[in-house]
Formats: C-alpha cells, structure tokens, sequence
C-alpha cells in the first residue's frame, strides 16, 4: 500500500526532538494532484491515460480490458487526488499537524483497512504511539474507496 498512501519516520511536528510515524497522502501517478483536476493539464492527462494502458497491453491485457483498466485507474487516482491537500495548503505546518494512534486511523477508514495487520507486516506495533496523519480527509477517501471495491 506504499502506491496509495505513504508511511515513513519523521519529526513530530509538535516537538522536533521526536521522531513519530507519518501517514501520508500518496497514491497518484502523476506529480501533483493539480495534473488530475486542472483543465488546463487535459494533454497530460490524455497521454498518462494512453501511458497506463501501453503498460496494461505489455503486462498481457487484452486491448478492451486495458482501455477499461486504464479508466478505472485514472479515476481512482483523480478521487485521490480530489481528497489530497495542494502543495501550498501544506507548507503551513499548522495545516499537517494531525496527531493521531492506529484507532484514530481505524476511525478514518473504517473496518476496510487493518491497520494491524498492515503495520504487523511492516514489522511495526506502533500501539497507541502518536502517529501524524496530515491528511485525514484522505484516508477517509481511502476507506470510501475500499468498501466500494469490497462491495463491488
């Protein structure tokens, strides 16, 4: 799940002297959110979607099935890039300061994502240390995501 969000160690925004597990904003392709959403980016987002569809045909998808794929990608990755804060609302660092624990992450995703097990394969236990979630409208958007492809 690195592709869909990141988690990596970084100083506690709230004391420099501590280090503390991120959970960040990830999951597109492109540079910035602004590439999915911006009108004026329509260009390069044709070419990234004929992009995601040639590395479909080379993995061995047939023609309708990567054009379908390449869809659903691209429009999984705009719903991302929807719930993604833009690079100036995050270089206030009031703005990605969001303390949380593994239980403030469950409540942001629901029950579609494990949190333990997934930090259990890290071969973290983070357990009730703080964890920073700079984005947590993001990782709601993940959940929402998630039971939308369990239920489909």
């Amino acid at each position: 799940f690195d592709q869909l969000f990141g988690i990596e160690p970084a100083e506690d925004p709230r004391n420099s002297e501590n280090i503390i597990l991120w959970a960040d904003q990830g999951g597109l392709g492109m540079p910035d959110r602004e590439y999915y959403l911006d009108p004026q980016h329509g260009v390069v987002r044709e070419k990234y979607h004929t992009y995601i569809y040639t590395l479909l045909l080379l993995s061995g998808y047939t023609e309708e099935s990567a054009a379908a794929a390449a869809q659903e990608i691209l429009l999984l990755e705009t719903r991302l890039a929807q719930a993604s804060d833009t690079q100036e609302y995050r270089r206030d660092p009031s703005n990605i300061n969001h303390p949380t624990t593994v239980k403030g992450l469950k409540s942001m995703t629901g029950s579609a994502f494990n949190w333990e097990a997934y930090f259990a394969a890290l071969g973290l236990a983070p357990g009730k240390k703080t964890i920073n979630a700079p984005n947590p409208a993001f990782f709601k958007e993940i959940g929402a995501l998630l039971k939308e492809f369990v239920e489909s």
